[in-house]
């Protein structure tokens, strides 16, 4: 027998709720909601390169250079909400993990262990189905549905039938 999962420890949820708690008192005066393709444009910035910020734009004050459209004193406020948040993200990530975590097992189980009992009484009424007619009338839609294999996801719009399996399953007639 299968040892019982652990529901969430108090330590567990204490963390989840200080994250929470923390997440609540950021300020966030801008939030990004980015679509899929939004977020493939956005660069991808090395995540240490804050260190050296401080130094460019030392350097780019000292020799007056400005760029149009692209502000010093934006860059240092988006710093310094990068440096706020930051932290504020991973407290939740570290609260939250583990209640997904377990949320995400305790699906896993009981999807498998109603899939076993699905696939037994499948198993036991396609073994009837070969001495009676009726249940053999009754059973086919369902091994019909277990000898088609589910397709993943098409990468276009294809909306293409689902393929049968290599090796369906029989029923008596």
């Amino acid at each position: 027998m299968a040892a019982k999962k652990k529901m969430m420890s108090f330590p567990q949820y204490n963390l989840l709720m200080k994250a929470v708690h923390i997440a609540a008192q950021v300020r966030l005066p801008e939030v990004a909601v980015l679509s899929e393709e939004d977020r493939a444009r956005q660069p991808r910035a090395r995540t240490d390169f804050a260190s050296e910020a401080p130094r460019l734009i030392a350097l780019a004050k000292e020799v007056g250079l400005e760029l149009p459209g692209l502000s010093l004193e934006a860059l240092a406020d988006d710093l310094e909400f990068i440096a706020e948040l930051d932290p504020v993200r991973d407290a939740v990530v570290d609260a939250f993990e583990p209640l997904l975590r377990a949320l995400d097992d305790t699906l896993l189980a009981r999807r498998g262990k109603a899939w076993t009992t699905y696939h037994a009484y499948v198993a036991t009424l396609t073994k009837l189905a070969e001495t009676d007619p009726q249940i053999a009338l009754k059973v086919k839609p369902i091994v019909e549905y277990l000898s088609v294999q589910k397709r993943a996801k098409p990468a276009s719009n294809d909306d293409s039938e689902p393929k049968p399996s290599p090796e369906p399953v029989k029923v008596p007639a």
